[in-house]
């Protein structure tokens, strides 16, 4: 029986839910996921979670936050000036802002616009919480050396 291990281009679908039970993300009615295992390329509970499971599986697997998109950072969030936000429009309450900085390109999150500035997030909006994917290994295949050497999946044009 195949099972998944590092530098194997795993394909499965999978349902996200939050610490409610309410649904996050899914690829229900849609493309599976493709991933490169053991590239980093998902979060780290799920490709921990992974390891080894076989063809077929279906799995549940539940991923605290330090395994997924880490704890949550009140020193990410702070006020600006809204004068600062001149250049864009229709700017309201979770709106995703991104912006370039000195350690590359990164997404804010707009949390609260008042009347002469805004609070900005630079969390991952699922800082802090725990996850559960509900998963199906579709398929398992041996990477392409293309693949390896770009450390993701090389996806057909």
């Amino acid at each position: 029986m195949q099972k998944i291990q590092a530098n194997k281009v795993v394909t499965l679908h999978y349902t996200l839910t939050g610490e409610e039970g309410e649904v996050l993300d899914s690829s229900q009615g849609l493309e599976p996921l493709q991933y490169l295992h053991g590239h980093n390329n998902i979060i780290a509970g799920l490709e921990k979670g992974l390891n080894n499971a076989e063809l077929g599986s279906e799995l549940t697997l539940n991923i605290p936050p330090e395994e997924a998109y880490g704890l949550y950072d009140p020193e990410l969030k702070q006020e600006i000036p809204l004068s600062q936000l001149d250049n864009l429009e229709n700017l309201t309450e979770g709106s995703f802002l991104a912006v370039e900085t000195p350690e590359g390109p990164q997404v804010l999150t707009l949390v609260e616009l008042k009347t002469d500035s805004a609070v900005l997030d630079a969390n991952h909006p699922l800082a802090g919480k725990s996850l559960t994917f509900n998963l199906s290994v579709e398929a398992i295949r041996e990477a392409t050396e293309e693949e390896l050497a770009q450390g993701a999946v090389v996806l057909p044009a």
